[in-house]
């Protein structure tokens, strides 16, 4: 009768390896939680980037149409920027009076 040989038994891991086992689990944790928030941190930087940029066009495009309805209707308009004051007409305007 032929038998299934024995199991062989594992060698027991000495306290020393658990410990180094333990502590690159633990290393790779701590690098795979900084490599995410990194990440995170990168999008999120970009993406508040992307609506101030969004934002400045918003208002710069605003403020052109309405330069352009208040210069189209001949009203004078008063721009100022710290110490200096300029006022502006529509040259076409000038030409009609």
């Amino acid at each position: 009768m032929n038998y299934p040989p024995l199991p062989q038994e594992r060698p027991k891991k000495s306290r020393g390896t658990r410990i180094i086992i333990i502590t690159l689990i633990i290393a790779v944790l701590a690098l795979g939680g900084y490599t995410g928030y990194d990440l995170y941190s990168d999008y999120r930087n970009t993406r508040e980037l992307q609506i101030y940029t969004q934002g400045q066009r918003d208002g710069a495009q605003y403020v052109q149409e309405i330069l352009i309805q208040r210069l189209g209707s001949c009203q004078k308009i008063t721009l100022t920027n710290n110490q200096t004051q300029l006022n502006v007409v529509a040259v076409e305007c000038l030409r009609n009076e």
